[in-house]
């Protein structure tokens, strides 16, 4: 509860207003004394049922301190009774008796003539709007602040009337002061209330009266909500519902409870009347955006259009930015002109569904060629396209791999021209300028044409430049992994050509040859590794392959490397004709020749 009042100086000394400096100091020793002697005071300013003051050693010197600051003092004056006659001492005593009503209405009837009786019509009510939560408290309370506080008749007395009482020299200058703050202490007594109560109201009322929110409805109210929106919309905006092509129960749960999150925390802001507050409506767009976002995921990727809608509508009732509603606008047309079309889409949709993606893009490219003139359907047409294409492309890569990996390279370069083939035949429905790709394409078969390690590395090393030199949204688009399948298939399909004709070349030319042959295989099995790792998923068995792989790659090098040092010493021993000392060097070489062809066996089984 709001301590205005309850931790207010005279309230705990027993005082009202007019109390001198004497009276506040013979007054504190004298509570001190009763309090040693364990006896509790009461005095007729005390009205315990509606405000309870404790009084304490520590709380009565701190009193006696403000009263004797003279910026503090005005504050401690302000919001206390005075009384100015038989009249306001009646009042109090009404007040104590629990005669709220009566003493309501005596101060009320007087209040039009009389500033002191405003004042304590104001503080009365107050106390009365603290204790009960009655909405007639809360409404008299206000309107005779707003009186007060707005009143420059008002402040011209009460600067008159404080004079009158102030033996400590408070200038002018300090009654400013405290003037432009009043709203504040106010500001922070409703806040208290309407917090105690749990109910919103209570601030929204007193905001739609004087127009402010304050630093402690700012700071302790609405920072935390705002929080709890940014988080909840942060999270929708990282859900990626989509990423594994369908929408599980717990991310339907979560987009569920995360949306019904951001509903109450809104609801909770229009409670307190700040729902049109600058920081509110920042705060509005920010979760639309998100929402906005969501819901076109959801329609786009997993044509759950129902649910999208649902989200785009939330959307567009919290947007209050032009740009952001003019982009919900703009996605809510879409979805309703597409869902429009349900007869065509439909089918299309079912085989996505069921993982039928040969089959959805034989319909595509008929309602393609049929819908020429529909804009809004050649959108969907194109993104379905994208996503069909890339799901067939990453599936037959996967298979011309595993042919590859098994040596049955012939098989393998056809599946690798297969799937070259058909992404390029789709190319003109992605977002991708062609005349680049080809030079880029271009520019890759040239570096393989000559297949060794140092051109599978060249290689390797361009096709990375280029996708990570692109312009692409990583997660967003199809296009960024649809051209790393592209240029992945044609290193693919030129080392499935020429690596039998190399085995047979080696195995011709004999021992001193098996170095370069690890050599080039070593960089190929590298390779393999990249794109299976740019390829495949994140899950945690995929994670815990790659990392066996690169243990057994590193051990694979450091083989390769021992290798390489006997053969370069054989080599230097045989041109100097030191046959005895070549010689005992071959039972090493051979065993280490065994011991990379197992490695490498093994590195192979891992991919």
């Amino acid at each position: 509860m709001s301590k205005l009042f309850s931790e207010n100086a005279y309230s705990i000394l027993g005082l009202d207003t007019s109390a001198s400096q004497k009276n506040i100091t013979k007054r504190s020793k004298e509570i001190l004394h009763q309090l040693f002697m364990d006896d509790s005071p009461e005095y007729e300013t005390d009205i315990s049922s509606i405000n309870q003051s404790l009084r304490s050693e520590a709380s009565v010197n701190d009193a006696v301190q403000r009263l004797s600051s003279p910026v503090k003092r005005i504050q401690e004056y302000f919001f206390w009774f005075e009384i100015e006659g038989g009249d306001d001492e009646k009042n109090l005593a009404l007040l104590r008796d629990d005669q709220y009503d009566e003493a309501l209405d005596n101060w009320k009837d007087r209040s039009e003539k009389s500033y002191t009786a405003k004042r304590n019509l104001a503080i009365s009510s107050s106390l009365l709007a603290s204790k009960t939560g009655y909405k007639k408290h809360l409404k008299l309370s206000l309107d005779a602040w707003k009186e007060v506080v707005e009143s420059d008749k008002f402040w011209s007395h009460f600067e008159k009337v404080y004079a009158l009482n102030d033996e400590i020299g408070t200038s002018s200058t300090a009654l400013n002061e405290f003037r432009k703050k009043v709203t504040d202490y106010l500001s922070d007594f409703y806040t208290d209330v309407s917090r105690a109560k749990q109910d919103n109201s209570i601030f929204a009322a007193f905001s739609a009266a004087f127009g402010v929110k304050g630093q402690k409805v700012q700071d302790e109210v609405l920072a935390p909500i705002f929080d709890q929106i940014n988080s909840a919309a942060e999270q929708l905006r990282g859900l990626d519902a989509s990423a594994d092509g369908k929408l599980s129960p717990q991310e339907s749960m979560t987009i569920k409870r995360l949306t019904k999150k951001i509903q109450d925390l809104f609801q909770e802001i229009k409670d307190l009347g700040l729902y049109e507050d600058s920081q509110s409506k920042a705060m509005r767009d920010k979760a639309a955006d998100a929402l906005n976002i969501v819901g076109v995921d959801l329609f786009n990727n997993l044509d759950e259009d129902a649910k999208a809608l649902v989200l785009i509508k939330l959307a567009k009732s919290l947007a209050i930015g032009p740009a952001v509603i003019s982009q919900i606008n703009k996605n809510a047309d879409y979805i309703r002109e597409v869902t429009s079309h349900k007869k065509v889409i439909t089918p299309i949709n079912d085989l996505i569904e069921k993982n039928e993606y040969d089959d959805a893009l034989v319909l595509l490219d008929q309602a393609q060629k049929a819908n020429k003139g529909d804009d809004t359907l050649q959108k969907y047409f194109t993104m379905r396209i994208r996503w069909c294409v890339t799901a067939v492309a990453d599936r037959d890569f996967e298979e011309a791999q595993r042919l590859f990996k098994a040596e049955r390279y012939e098989e393998a370069f056809e599946k690798f021209k297969e799937v070259y083939e058909f992404i390029y035949s789709y190319i003109v429905d992605f977002d991708i300028d062609v005349k680049a790709l080809d030079n880029v394409l271009n520019t890759l078969w040239r570096k393989l044409e000559n297949l060794d390690s140092n051109s599978v590395n060249d290689a390797e090393s361009y096709r990375t430049q280029v996708i990570e030199n692109s312009n692409y949204d990583e997660e967003e688009s199809f296009e960024r992994p649809v051209i790393s399948l592209l240029m992945n298939s044609a290193i693919f399909q030129r080392m499935a050509e020429q690596i039998p004709e190399i085995k047979k070349q080696n195995k011709a030319n004999g021992v001193k040859k098996v170095i370069w042959n690890l050599v080039i295989w070593g960089a190929i099995i590298g390779f393999i590794a990249i794109v299976g790792s740019n390829n495949g998923g994140s899950d945690s068995s995929s994670s815990s392959s790659n990392s066996a792989w690169q243990t057994c790659s590193d051990e694979y090098d450091a083989l390769s490397s021992q290798l390489t040092s006997v053969e370069s010493q054989m080599d230097s021993y045989d041109a100097s004709g030191d046959t005895e000392s070549y010689n005992s060097l071959v039972p090493q070489q051979n065993e280490l020749v065994a011991d990379v062809n197992a490695k490498s066996t093994e590195c192979n089984g891992l991919r």
